[in-house]
């Protein structure tokens, strides 16, 4: 195992070097192919391609890119959001029956109440389509929202009664 002392500090050029050789590197670099494809499909769906190559040539630009990107993503999105149930918990036995429906019904309640899961299905799959990448980021998020108050004149009985609740 390398120690600390085995490290030489880097200088300023050696730093810029290191860095520009990484973002190069990197997924979606602006230059990469993978960029310039995306690049491409949006010009054909926005129907910006392909141009007239000549004087006089017809300026129909076909929409055919847009119109596959549309239908794939209804018929994705049929596939993925049909239905009341996306999200179904299975149980594991008889007494499990009970809490797999409530947790199917929570979850499927959070997917599309609380977040807009068919929005969110409609940009992955069109963000798949378009860019070959469709990521979703899922996390669960805990808040706790307070209120403060102001208690004057208290006795020590009325503020050990206070702080005993749960909820202060």
């Amino acid at each position: 195992m390398a120690k600390l002392k085995d490290y030489k500090p880097m200088d300023d050029g050696d730093v810029l070097k290191a860095l520009e050789l990484n973002i190069k590197s990197a997924v979606g670099y602006y230059d990469s192919e993978l960029s310039k494809e995306r690049q491409k499909v949006t010009e054909y769906y926005n129907a910006e391609l392909p141009k007239p190559q000549h004087e006089g040539n017809s300026k129909y630009v076909s929409q055919d890119v847009w119109a596959g990107v549309q239908s794939m993503t209804a018929s994705l999105l049929e596939t993925f959001g049909a239905g009341n149930k996306i999200v179904r918990f299975a149980p594991q036995g008889p007494d499990d029956i009970e809490t797999s429906e409530i947790c199917t019904a929570y979850t499927n309640w959070v997917l599309f109440r609380q977040s807009d899961g068919f929005d969110i299905f409609q940009q992955t799959i069109m963000s798949g389509l378009m860019a070959r990448v469709g990521v979703v980021k899922v996390f669960w998020e805990q808040r706790t929202e307070g209120q403060e108050e102001e208690f004057q004149n208290l006795t020590d009985d009325e503020l050990d009664l206070l702080l005993a609740e749960d909820d202060i």
